[in-house]
C-alpha cells in the first residue's frame, strides 16, 4: 500500500481470467460444445471445496454439488479436457461436428445425453468411463462409442450409430444402427430391442451380448473383421441370456458371401459359404464380358484358397489372406471396381497398341519412294508423334503417345526403275489405361528394308520389310486389402512384311494420280510376365498372333510453287484396309500364389477394328533436286479408336 503495508484483497474478480483461459481450452478441444455445454463442463469439473465450519456449521451443499459458499469448487483445468464430470438437472446435448471427441471423466448426476449434429457430419464421441449418469442416453445422428459403461438405458435413433466394447447396464432399443467392430462388441445387462427401421452390424467373431431378452426386427448385416479372417461355416451373432423373440426382416451378407441365419432359443447364429464369383458377379448386375472373364479367373484362385483354408498355418497364406480380403467386398459397385483391377487386361490391351505402331511404322515409307528421285543416293530422316486411343466394351480402354524416330539411306545402284533402302527406327509408347488399369511404357527399336522397281514408267511394285524389338514395363493398381502397387516386364518382337502394287497417271502437267493395292502381313511376338503384387498378381505366358491385312489406296500430288529452282509438292492420299485375319489379342495367365495347384486361365483382349481409313496430307519443299523438308499430317479412322499423326523430316539426294 502507500504506507507501505501488505494488505489483502478478497472477492472473485481473479477467478475471471482463470476461468475464461479453461474455457478457451475446452471449447478448443470440443468445438462443437455450445456455453451451456462450456458452462456444465467446467462446473461439474471443479475441484470441490466445503464450507463447513468444524464445530459451528455443517456444508451448506444439502445434497446439491455445489454450497452457498464457494458454489462449485476450483476450476480444474486438466479433468475439463476430459469431458463433463456429471450430467445434471438436464439433458447434455453434443451435437456434434466431424471429428472424434473423448468424454473420459467417470460421469455422474441426475440428467442424460443426447448424440445429435448434422447426419453427414461425420462426428462420433466416445465414452470411456465408468459411467453413473441415471439419465437416458440417446443417440439422434453421428456415432457414440461406449468402451466403458452406462447405467441407464441407451436408445438409437435415425442416422444415429452406436458401438463399443463397454457395457450398458440398462436396456438398449435400436431404430438406427447398432455396430460391433472388431475391437469388440457391446455387452447389454438389461433388454434389447430392434425395431423395423434398426440395422444390426455384426463383425464375425464379435456376437452382440445380451444378457436380458432380445426382440428383433429390421435388418442384419454382416462383415468381416479383417482383411485376413477366415470365414468360419457357423458364426455366433447375438447371444441372449433370456429368450430370442422375433427375426430379422432381412440379412446382407456381401456380394461374395452366402449366408444364412437361424434361431435358436437363446442365440442367432449364422451359416456361411463362400458364392461362386461369377454368379456373385452377375447377381450384382455386373455385365461387361472383361469384368465377368476376371471373376471366373478370380474363382480359381478362390477354389484353391478353399483347399488351402483346411491345412495348417493356412492363415499364413498371402493367398488365402486375398480371398478373405476379396470375401468383405460389400457392393456391386465395389466389387467391379476389384474385379477390373484384377483382371490383367492391360496386359491385352497393350498388345493391341503395339500391333497400331507397326500400322504406323509402315506410314513412315508412304510418299517416300516416288519417280522424283533422280540421283543415285539418298538419305532421310524423319520424327513425329501419333496420338490414339483404344475403346471397345466390355475391355480396358487406353490412351496413349507413340513418339517414332527414323533414319534411312536408299540407292538405284545405277539400275534403271530399282530403288533400295534400309532404315533403323527408334520409337517410345506411353499409354495409360482407364480406371486402375495403370501405365506402361515401351521402348522399341527397328530396322526396316525397303524396295521399290518401276516395271514401267507407271506402273511399279513396292514392298518393305520390318522388324522391331521392345522391351514394355507395366504399372497398374489392385484394389484389394487396399491399394497395392503391380508391375511387370515383358519383351516383345514383332514382324511385318508388306508388298503392293500402283499405277502412276498423269493427269496433266501438274496432277498425278496413283492408285494402288496391296497386302500386309504382321506377326506379333511377346514374352511371359510375372507381376510384383501379392498372391493375386499374374504369371503370363509368352504368346504369337498373326494379322494379315488387305490394303487400296490412292495417292494425288501436285507441285503448288517453283521458283529459282526452290519447289513445293503437296500431295494427298487415302487408304482403306481391311483384316482378313484379325485374332483376339488376349493373352493366358496364372495367379501368382496359387503356386503347383494354379491353372492356366484367358485374359480376353479387344481385336482390332477388321476395317479402317487412313487419310494424310504431306508438303515437301525443296531445292533443285537435292534436299527437301516436309511435314506430314495423317489421320487414322477407326471404329475402336482413332488416331493422329504429326511429323516432318529433311530428304537428301546425292
Amino acid at each position: 500500500q502507500d504506507d507501505g503495508t501488505v494488505g489483502r484483497k478478497y472477492g472473485t474478480s481473479f477467478a475471471a481470467p482463470r476461468v475464461t483461459g479453461a474455457a478457451s481450452r475446452v471449447s478448443a478441444q470440443f468445438p462443437w460444445m455450445t456455453g451451456y455445454n462450456l458452462q456444465q463442463t467446467l462446473l461439474t469439473t471443479a475441484d470441490y471445496h466445503s464450507d463447513a465450519v468444524a464445530g459451528v456449521s455443517q456444508d451448506t451443499a444439502n445434497g446439491r454439488p455445489y454450497n452457498n459458499t464457494f458454489g462449485w469448487g476450483n476450476v480444474n483445468v486438466n479433468k475439463a479436457l476430459q469431458g463433463p464430470g456429471m450430467f445434471y438437472g438436464n439433458d447434455f446435448t453434443a451435437a456434434l461436428t466431424y471429428g472424434n471427441y473423448v468424454f473420459g471423466n467417470d460421469i455422474s448426476g441426475n440428467g442424460g445425453l443426447i448424440v445429435s449434429g448434422a447426419s453427414n457430419a461425420g462426428g462420433s464421441l466416445t465414452l470411456t468411463g465408468n459411467n453413473t449418469y441415471t439419465g437416458g442416453t440417446r443417440v439422434e445422428s453421428n456415432s457414440l462409442y461406449i468402451d466403458g459403461s452406462v447405467a441407464s438405458d441407451v436408445r438409437v435413433t435415425g442416422s444415429g450409430l452406436l458401438a463399443g466394447t463397454g457395457k450398458i447396464n440398462g436396456n438398449l432399443s435400436n431404430q438406427g444402427t447398432v455396430v460391433t467392430t472388431s475391437a469388440g462388441a457391446l455387452r447389454v445387462v438389461g433388454s434389447y430391442q430392434q425395431s423395423a427401421d434398426g440395422t444390426l452390424r455384426i463383425t464375425l467373431s464379435q456376437p452382440l451380448t445380451v444378457a436380458g431378452p432380445a426382440t428383433l426386427n429390421g435388418a442384419l448385416q454382416v462383415t468381416l473383421p479383417s482383411d485376413t479372417y477366415i470365414v468360419q461355416t457357423n458364426e455366433a451373432l447375438l447371444q441372449s441370456g433370456q429368450g430370442i423373440n422375433g427375426q430379422f426382416a432381412s440379412v446382407d451378407t456381401g456380394v461374395f458371401l452366402k449366408g444364412t441365419v437361424t434361431y435358436g432359443t437363446n442365440n442367432v447364429t449364422g451359416h456361411f459359404q463362400r458364392v461362386n464369383t461369377v454368379r456373385a458377379a452377375q447377381a450384382a448386375g455386373l455385365t461387361g464380358a472383361a469384368t465377368l472373364q476376371s471373376a471366373a479367373n478370380v474363382e480359381r484362385a478362390l477354389q484353391v484358397a478353399d483347399r488351402l483354408s483346411t491345412q495348417a498355418g493356412a492363415q499364413q497364406s498371402e493367398l488365402l489372406q486375398d480371398a478373405a480380403a476379396f470375401q468383405r467386398i460389400g457392393s456391386g459397385a465395389a466389387a467391379e471396381a476389384v474385379l477390373d483391377s484384377l483382371s490383367g487386361q492391360a496386359h491385352a490391351s497393350g498388345n493391341a497398341i503395339l500391333f497400331n505402331s507397326l500400322d504406323y511404322q509402315n506410314q513412315l515409307l508412304n510418299n517416300r519412294l516416288d519417280p522424283a528421285r533422280q540421283k543415285t543416293y539418298g538419305m532421310w530422316a524423319e520424327t513425329g508423334t501419333l496420338h490414339g486411343d483404344l475403346q471397345q466394351d466390355g475391355y480396358l480402354g487406353s490412351h496413349y503417345r507413340i513418339n517414332t524416330t527414323a533414319i534411312g539411306v536408299d540407292s538405284s545402284f545405277d539400275v534403271p526403275g530399282l530403288r533400295v533402302g534400309a532404315a533403323v527406327t527408334d520409337s517410345e509408347i506411353r499409354a495409360s489405361y482407364e480406371d486402375t488399369g495403370g501405365n506402361s511404357t515401351n521402348s522399341l527399336q527397328g530396322f526396316m528394308l525397303y524396295g521399290q522397281y518401276a516395271v514401267t514408267p507407271e506402273w511399279f511394285w513396292q514392298g518393305n520389310l520390318s522388324y522391331q524389338h521392345g522391351e514394355t514395363d507395366l504399372d497398374r493398381v489392385l484394389l484389394l486389402n487396399g491399394v497395392r502397387s503391380s508391375s511387370s516386364e515383358t519383351s516383345n518382337d514383332s514382324w511385318q512384311a508388306l508388298v503392293k502394287t500402283g499405277y502412276r497417271w498423269s493427269l496433266n502437267d501438274r496432277l498425278t494420280l496413283q492408285p494402288y493395292v496391296g497386302m500386309k502381313l504382321s506377326q506379333l511376338y511377346t514374352g511371359g510376365f510375372d507381376d510384383e503384387g501379392g498372391a493375386l498378381g499374374l504369371e503370363g505366358d509368352s504368346a504369337r498372333y498373326s494379322r494379315t491385312v488387305g490394303l487400296t489406296g490412292l495417292n494425288l500430288s501436285a507441285p503448288l510453287v517453283e521458283v529459282d529452282q526452290w519447289w513445293s509438292l503437296l500431295s494427298v492420299y487415302g487408304e482403306h484396309q481391311h483384316a482378313f485375319t484379325n485374332p483376339s489379342l488376349g493373352v493366358n495367365a496364372r495367379w501368382s500364389g496359387t503356386g503347383a495347384e494354379g491353372e492356366s486361365f484367358s485374359i480376353p483382349g479387344m481385336t482390332l477394328d477388321r476395317d479402317s481409313q487412313w487419310y494424310g496430307m504431306r508438303l515437301d519443299v525443296g531445292k533443285a533436286k537435292d534436299a527437301r523438308l516436309f511435314l506430314r499430317v495423317d489421320k487414322h479412322v477407326a471404329e475402336k479408336g482413332d488416331e493422329s499423326v504429326f511429323r516432318g523430316g529433311v530428304d537428301i539426294a546425292f
